[in-house]
């Protein structure tokens, strides 16, 4: 009788060691650290001089997008120039290992994938990592999911648009085998019209491979909105959407609201800190560092906008 107690109190302790131990981690993962920084336009980006590139230091990016949202699917990486634009605006690649040498700062990759073959964007790549940046985070494109003409044409469907994901996702992890890469999801209202944006995320999880290490979500509060209504919005796709324990990266996220609204710094800093401290999102990207009214750092690099000053308080925040 004795030697059966004994029996059933060590099982007892060895359960509730065991589901401690479950627990510990369950938090610790809640608690996983976020990488903060900015999505850029580079197109859009000053040159990279001294002041430009102290006051983004003064920022704290732990990442910066590049070389951008939309902007990728006009970029020249060879050159560092938007086809057809400001030829005095110039970024080639050597500049993200300048930027990197002074900020400490690593990179978040939107390859081509509507206009370019994947070896141009390998090579692309490459020529990045030779300058000794690691190749840490890819995304797949940049909101295909909207209804712009070339894009469905590309990609009728989030099916199509996985498929090609799934090639390219082979080899690139073959070519860069410790990175991490996303696919987009769209993050907006599910009662539109539009047949093709209401099934894109069903339908690209349906199609996609496993091996998928993350779902991008742009997540940007829209003019007339608010902070609240965009939370809801958000968590109703969230919720709805089967992402499974993938991580979440919200690469662009802001307040699309004029400056002047009387709440608009109010909502955009709540919307950071929503972000931030999402549990599944790992990666969080405000628009943008310099290049419209919006941005951080003025369009010489010189000064502070509003809105810098409030992300400078809350680098200032951060360990």
């Amino acid at each position: 009788m004795t030697i059966c107690r004994f029996t059933i109190l060590i099982l007892a302790i060895l359960i509730f060691s065991y589901c401690k131990k479950e627990k510990k981690e369950e938090v610790e993962i809640v608690k996983k650290s976020t990488i903060i920084g900015f999505n850029q336009n580079w197109s859009l980006l000053p040159p990279l001089t001294q002041a430009l590139m102290s006051n983004t230091l003064l920022l704290k990016p732990q990442m910066i997008r590049y070389p951008g949202g939309t902007i990728t699917y006009s970029w020249d990486w060879r050159t560092g120039i938007k086809i057809g634009g400001n030829p005095l605006l110039t970024h080639p690649v050597e500049d993200l290992k300048t930027l990197q040498t002074n900020t400490n700062v690593q990179y978040g990759f939107v390859p081509d994938i509507l206009n370019k073959t994947i070896d141009d964007q390998v090579e692309m790549l490459s020529a990045i990592q030779n300058l000794g940046i690691k190749i840490g985070y890819i995304e797949l494109g940049n909101e295909l999911y909207l209804p712009q003409t070339d894009f469905v044409t590309a990609f009728p469907s989030g099916t199509e648009y996985a498929a090609k994901a799934n090639i390219w996702m082979a080899q690139l992890k073959n070519v860069f085998p410790k990175a991490k890469i996303s696919v987009a999801l769209q993050c907006r209202d599910d009662n539109s019209v539009n047949a093709r944006l209401n099934e894109w995320n069903e339908k690209v999880i349906a199609a996609i491979n496993n091996t998928i290490d993350a779902y991008t979500y742009h997540v940007y509060i829209q003019p007339g909105g608010n902070f609240a209504a965009r939370k809801k919005d958000f968590e109703d796709v969230v919720n709805t959407t089967n992402t499974g324990n993938k991580e979440l990266w919200i690469t662009e996220y802001g307040n699309q609201n004029d400056t002047t609204e009387v709440n608009y710094y109010r909502s955009l800093d709540s919307l950071a800190d929503y972000i931030e401290n999402y549990p599944k999102v790992t990666i969080a990207l405000n628009h943008l560092i310099s290049g419209s009214i919006r941005g951080k750092i003025s369009k010489d690099g010189n000064n502070f906008t509003t809105e810098g000053k409030l992300f400078l308080t809350r680098a200032e925040k951060r360990k």
